[in-house]
């Protein structure tokens, strides 16, 4: 797998080559749109910046996978949710959260996942590209664990986000309907954010 740090100059280029090799109309349209969103959503980050992605055979990827392209925006910060290159920023938050709060995230893990590898977690906060890229929570305030459940369950854990859940009610940390409090959650988070991009 290859990682770039796109600028914006650079993400134009990105959209001029993707109309040259592909025309106009229906896939390309919908790359230059996703495209044009990161940018904005990127400007609205301190340090903000589009990533290309492009799958290689490192890493184990399968062969049919090599040479797909995808881009995000970074640094990821929680209430992103999923576009496919999100697991591992989820899964860091999660650690780091629950470490906070003296939650073991690897054995939640694996009561959730009993039959799967869960020894990648212990190297999450190891990796310098992934912390750096990742926008971490200060503190384990309730918006920044009702956005962990939220993010987790966007991208399909949701038997770990049942088992967190259970964890956090026990400890009396986490308000019944949780969920509904995850739009305004957000937004206290982008404000915070926008605040310190104003600064």
């Amino acid at each position: 797998m290859a990682e770039f740090k796109l600028t914006p100059p650079l993400v134009r280029q990105e959209i001029i080559a993707r109309r040259r090799r592909g025309g106009a109309g229906g896939v390309v349209d919908r790359d230059v749109e996703w495209l044009q969103w990161l940018q904005r959503e990127a400007a609205s980050l301190p340090g903000g910046y589009v990533k290309k992605i492009v799958w290689g055979e490192e890493d184990g990827y399968p062969e049919h996978a090599w040479g797909f392209v995808q881009w995000t925006v970074r640094p990821f910060v929680q209430g992103y949710g999923c576009d496919g290159t999100t697991d591992r920023n989820v899964h860091l938050v999660a650690l780091t959260l629950c470490g906070m709060l003296g939650i073991d995230y690897q054995r939640c893990y694996r009561d959730a996942y009993a039959d799967n590898d869960y020894a990648w977690i212990d190297a999450l906060p190891d990796d310098a590209s992934l912390v750096e890229e990742t926008r971490l929570p200060a503190e384990p305030s309730l918006d920044a664990i009702v956005l962990m459940l939220a993010d987790l369950e966007q991208i399909n854990n949701r038997s770990l986000v049942a088992v967190l859940a259970g964890v956090l009610e026990e400890w009396d940390l986490l308000p019944t309907c949780y969920w509904e409090r995850k739009d305004a959650a957000k937004a206290r988070v982008r404000a915070v954010i926008g605040a310190g991009l104003r600064a």
